[in-house]
């Protein structure tokens, strides 16, 4: 999955792509974070993207996620969707366009795999979290308008509770410990912080800090590799600027 600081410079571009009022940016931003609450509770990839992972589910796992959340919708929703203010739906439409990111990051994945006869990501030879807090810190300078989305973003202190498949305190928990990280230039800093805010151990972040001293170069290599930031930040706004609309038009899959 993108990690987070992604997720907010592909709202970011999608956003105005959208049939959404401006005064609903910072619903959309949130909404685009809150889908990996999994990270953040005891909550399964499966319950908050409703697919599994690529060694689980193979190519459902990056073409069905969207298709299932429109299946589902109603039951997801603790409102019809046509009961929801302007506000809830761009909350809902972030979340979705979150599920058309990961979509895209996991086919690129599978691309990479094939390429490098890799069979899972346990053989590749940088860290997960390592990696992602790389992508994370090259995805800053990406921003059209950081301070924009920062001020979006700053002002939310409550996440809605419109969704039956995750827990509301959760979602809570997590915008509380991810928010202070996001509202500033991203760096692998903003990870330990987060981490912290988790209530990680001191011993596990010094473990942490060091695993990313050690791959923290070949981690930039990797992302490379993978075909680099911008690259990805076009198929991923491109997939989810083609796929959104029909959660706007009530079209069920």
């Amino acid at each position: 999955m993108p990690p987070l600081n992604t997720h907010l410079v592909i709202g970011e571009r999608l956003f105005p792509t959208l049939p959404l009022d401006e005064a609903t940016y910072g619903d959309f931003l949130l909404g685009g974070l809150i889908a990996d609450v999994n990270s953040f509770g005891a909550l399964d990839r499966r319950d908050t993207h409703l697919v599994g992972r690529i060694d689980e589910d193979g190519e459902a796992a990056y073409t069905q996620s969207c298709a299932n959340f429109l299946r589902r919708r109603e039951t997801l929703l603790r409102y019809p969707w046509d009961a929801l203010d302007a506000g809830e739906r761009a909350f809902v439409a972030g979340y979705f366009g979150h599920l058309a990111a990961d979509e895209t990051w996991k086919a690129i994945d599978v691309r990479y795999r094939r390429a490098h006869n890799i069979r899972s990501w346990r053989e590749v030879p940088v860290p997960a979290d390592v990696f992602l807090t790389a992508f994370s810190v090259e995805s800053q300078p990406h921003y059209r308008d950081f301070d924009a989305v920062a001020a979006a973003l700053r002002p939310i202190e409550a996440v809605p509770d419109l969704f039956t498949h995750v827990p509301h305190a959760d979602v809570t928990w997590m915008w509380r410990a991810i928010k202070p990280a996001l509202l500033a230039p991203y760096t692998a800093a903003s990870y330990f912080d987060i981490l912290a805010r988790k209530g990680v151990s001191l011993e596990q972040l010094r473990a942490v800090r060091a695993e990313h001293a050690r791959y923290w170069d070949a981690a930039f290599t990797l992302i490379a590799d993978r075909g680099g930031v911008a690259a990805f930040l076009a198929e991923a706004v491109a997939h989810a600027a083609a796929t959104l609309p029909a959660l706007f038009a009530v079209v069920r899959c």
